[in-house]
């Protein structure tokens, strides 16, 4: 249990960071918690202890629960409230304290969930299998959930914090009001990339998880007018991209599966601008020094942006190959454009799509941090792996042959389709099916056109610094430009949803007479 290299075993809690007037009122407010805590947990055992018609399995699976909560509260609070009445100067603990805080306070957390796990076990067994109740619920198997309960967690807290008490330590300050697994090893100035791992997706070198967004460069008189487009562009998205969603799921002539497939569109247009404009719009009233993000937040960001770029190009890929067999093969159409096929699709583009972005997430957040300012109005996986200190190429890499990947199959199958449904349209006298492809070709095309300009614009604008504010402006519009047209040019080209709307707009004014 040693930690050998650091001569000093007593740290410094940085405890809670309050007012003086402030001080009085939280203490009170914690110690009578505490008492609460304690009379009630305590009595409630009692009860159930000493009420033999309690002594059900139920009851005495929940007794886990009082014992937890008293146990872990014991080791914190007390000395949480000592801590308050001192100066921080003088808020010390020794390392086997607070070795022995963390492991509670971890033991009380993981507990806690295996405990409801067991409890959730017993309600199973007594509402789906009453008549073996008696049966299965006895003594032994009550005793055996316990123990495997609190073995469990015990297990689980032991490795973690095994893991970090094997480090050394170059620092003294807690970092918290309290001991845990992460503030100890945040003490050790040795790799951390076991304990991390372990705890899943923490970030490990950089000890500030808050990184600061640079956001959009615009003169004070540009900000209002700007921010209101944003907004009511943002508006729009959502109730045009919902309305088209509803309108093709309400009206059944329309669930084809070229509507269908469409629908992912509006769903990967909601998608992807709810996770970036309504940050966006709060970050552009901020001054530049507040626009702070947490490091998870910026990859879920991250995460969500490229799926919205990606996602756009599986599904037009998709809705390409549907055109291709509606025009080419139209005779088959029926037995290859099924239900089951149209899932397919869906799945497939959406996969692909999770399964790219993800492999280009993952290779970023395994870097090691030493900046905090991201050079772009939100995060992207540029902006991420720009963070780090460490050698870039594979992130690099990736990110060329992700991208080459993704435009060549993109444009290489609506190239081959399309020159595939020209050949059948010209080679045909039928007027009417000539009519059809160039309506729905022509508004498949021009969704793709949109999107692909603003991608590129995008990309292009990466290759000249001097134009960044272009850029960062340039990739805003590809998340609202395309979630913008995609309802718009849909419900003008597409006969059936006029159909529709004529319908329910009529119905509207038919219904004041009536």
């Amino acid at each position: 249990m040693e930690n050998y290299t650091y001569n000093s075993f007593v740290l410094q809690l940085e405890g809670l960071n309050v007012s003086k007037d402030s001080i009085y009122p939280l203490f009170l407010f914690f110690f009578f918690s505490y008492l609460f805590i304690m009379a009630a947990n305590l009595g409630i055992a009692v009860i159930i202890f000493t009420d033999k018609s309690l002594h059900q399995p139920m009851y005495l699976l929940f007794c886990n629960l009082p014992f937890n909560d008293i146990l872990g509260n014991s080791i914190m609070v007390p000395r949480l409230l000592i801590d308050m009445l001192r100066p921080q100067s003088e808020r010390i603990i020794s390392y086997y304290e607070c070795v022995v805080q963390a492991f509670t306070t971890h033991m009380f957390g993981t507990t806690s969930h295996t405990v409801l796990m067991i409890m959730a076990f017993d309600r199973y067994v007594a509402i789906c299998n009453p008549l073996r109740y008696a049966a299965i619920m006895t003594n032994k198997m009550v005793i055996k959930l316990t123990v495997s309960a609190w073995g469990v967690a015990f297990v689980l807290v032991g490795i973690l914090l095994g893991l970090t008490i094997r480090l050394n330590r170059c620092r003294t300050l807690i970092m918290n009001p309290y001991c845990d697994n992460a503030s100890l090893f945040k003490l050790s100035c040795e790799s951390v990339f076991i304990n991390n791992f372990y705890r899943l997706m923490e970030n490990y070198t950089y000890n500030s998880f808050m990184l600061q967004l640079e956001g959009l460069n615009v003169s004070k008189d540009s900000i209002y007018p700007l921010f209101l487009f944003f907004f009511f562009s943002y508006l729009f998205i959502m109730a045009a991209n919902v309305g088209i969603a509803v309108i093709i799921f309400t009206d059944k002539s329309l669930h084809q599966p070229m509507y269908l497939l469409f629908c992912n569109l509006p769903f990967n247009d909601i998608l992807g601008n709810s996770i970036l404009v309504p940050r966006l719009l709060i970050d552009m009233l901020r001054p530049q020094s507040e626009r702070f993000i947490s490091y998870y937040e910026c990859v879920v960001q991250a995460f969500t942006t490229h799926m919205f770029g990606t996602t756009s190009h599986t599904v037009l890929m998709i809705m390409a190959f549907d055109r291709y067999v509606a025009i080419c093969n139209p005779l088959r159409y029926a037995a290859i454009m099924t239900n089951k096929m149209v899932i397919k699709l869906t799945v497939s583009a959406w996969g692909v799509a999770f399964v790219l972005v993800g492999i280009l997430l993952g290779l970023t957040i395994r870097l090691n941090t030493c900046r905090t300012l991201i050079r772009n109005p939100y995060c992207d996986n540029a902006s991420l792996f720009k963070l780090s200190c460490e050698s870039v190429f594979i992130n690099n890499f990736y990110g060329l042959t992700f991208t080459v990947v993704l435009f060549t199959a993109s444009i290489g199958s609506i190239v081959l389709t399309y020159s595939k449904i020209t050949v059948v349209c010209l080679t045909s006298k039928n007027k009417s099916l000539n009519s059809k492809a160039l309506t729905t070709c022509s508004t498949h095309l021009v969704i793709y056109l949109v999107m692909v300009f603003n991608g590129m614009s995008v990309i292009t604008l990466h290759r000249f610094p001097q134009y960044s504010d272009y850029r960062k402006l340039c990739t805003i519009l590809f998340h609202i430009i395309p979630g913008s047209l995609n309802p718009i040019i849909y419900g003008v080209q597409s006969k059936e949803i006029q159909k529709f709307l004529s319908k329910l707009f009529k119905s509207k004014k038919v219904l004041p007479s009536v």
